[in-house]
Parts: structure tokens; C-alpha cells; sequence
């Protein structure tokens, strides 16, 4: 039997930030990242109307946050849960930056930073295979590419001048890395695969937000999109 959760034992650190979803939303995420529950278990929980959470509970299916399915039970007619999607999982804290500043620190330490950024272009090549347009050519691959690296969380747009592709970056989602780590990561992930991306020959950056500038410019030149 389903045994109502209290809001205020669950941990702390797993609470979504209530200025984006409210604190209604927020507990109802905590909820079900807990267990899948159905409507009249959120309403029980929150001591709300079940309408009431029903409709906050529509409101996070509708930006993905939270999917539904019908699960059968011993008597009756099946019941609606809902339960915590991968990016509703993904608003409660994650450590992949503390993870990843790690291995590089690793990596630098046994091999130096030249193989550390040789093995991160290798990382970063691999990541613009899997980016492939399928044979798109010209402004409709860069589109294609734009589309897909902004997927990894860039925040980029590129614009393509004279043969030449400026792409501006305006998130960095290894920001913490980064910032640490500097060229490494800089030049032996994000460069690499931008140029790989686009099958460019040179790249050259412009602003980099590791020396305070509010985007990161690129210029990629002798593209063969």
C-alpha cells in the first residue's frame, strides 16, 4: 500500500530551484523523484485537492518534466502514476563537473597537459561523428550542426561569411572545467569540436569567457560543408 511521504523528511539537497517551478512544483518533483505516484497520492502528500494537483502535474507533463502511464492493479480499473521523465531528473543536482575536473586533473598529472588535450580532441572528434546531418552540405549542415551543439548545451549561433564560419558560444556547459583547466579543455574539446563538426581546416578563437569575455568566438575557415 502506498505510504504518503512527507515533504519536509525528504533530503534538502535534492530540492529544484523554487523560483523557476514554485514551491508547489518543487515538492511534487521531490515527490516522485522519490516514488510514482498518482494524482490523489501527490494530494495526500501536499494536502491538497487532487484537481489542484492533477493540474500541477499537467503543467510539468507539458514541459517534459513528468511522464504518465496507467498501471493495473488487483481490482478495478487501472490507475494513472506519473513519474519523473530524464530531464526531470536532470533539474535535481548533478556532480558530472566535479567527476570530470577530476579525470583531466588525473590525466594532466600522469601524462601532461599535451596528451590530457590530445586524448580531449580524440573525445571531441568522436562527438562530431555522432553529430553527422547525414549528408547535409553547405547552410543547411551548419543549421543541422548549430541545432545539435546547442543539444549539448553551447547556446551557440554560427553564421557563415565568405566561406568562413563565425560561431559565438554564449554557455559553456563544462564551465567549471574549464575554468580550471583553461586551454585543456578549451582548445582540446570545444575547438576541436567545432572544427570537426563542420569539417573545417583552421580555427581561431577570438573572446574566450575563461579570460572574462561573455561568449567564446570562434572563426573557422576552409570548411568542407
Amino acid at each position: 500500500m502506498y505510504k504518503y511521504l512527507s515533504v519536509s523528511k525528504l533530503p534538502w539537497k535534492t530540492l529544484p530551484d523554487q523560483s523557476f517551478l514554485g514551491p508547489s512544483k518543487t515538492k511534487i518533483l521531490r515527490l516522485l523523484r522519490a516514488e510514482n505516484s498518482t494524482a490523489g497520492d501527490i494530494a495526500s502528500s501536499l494536502h491538497i485537492q487532487v484537481s489542484a494537483a492533477r493540474k500541477h502535474l499537467e503543467q510539468l507533463a507539458s514541459l517534459d518534466f513528468v511522464a504518465q502511464s496507467f498501471q493495473k492493479g488487483e481490482v478495478g480499473r487501472p490507475k494513472k502514476y506519473y513519474a519523473l521523465t530524464e530531464n526531470g531528473k536532470e533539474l535535481f543536482p548533478r556532480t558530472y563537473d566535479a567527476l570530470l575536473d577530476k579525470v583531466v586533473a588525473k590525466l594532466i598529472v600522469r601524462e601532461g597537459p599535451r596528451q590530457a588535450e590530445s586524448l580531449l580532441r580524440s573525445i571531441a572528434v568522436d562527438v562530431a561523428k555522432s553529430l553527422d546531418g547525414q549528408d547535409l552540405q553547405g547552410s543547411d549542415h551548419v543549421k543541422h550542426v548549430q541545432t545539435s551543439i546547442n543539444q549539448l548545451g553551447f547556446e551557440a549561433t554560427l553564421n557563415q561569411e565568405n566561406g568562413n564560419l563565425t560561431v559565438i558560444s554564449r554557455n559553456c556547459p563544462v564551465w567549471k572545467v574549464a575554468l580550471k583547466h583553461g586551454e585543456v579543455v578549451c582548445r582540446g574539446y570545444h575547438a576541436e569540436l567545432l572544427k570537426a563538426a563542420v569539417k573545417g581546416k583552421n580555427i581561431d578563437r577570438k573572446e574566450w569567457m575563461v579570460d572574462g569575455d561573455s561568449y567564446c568566438r570562434h572563426i573557422i575557415t576552409e570548411m568542407s560543408t
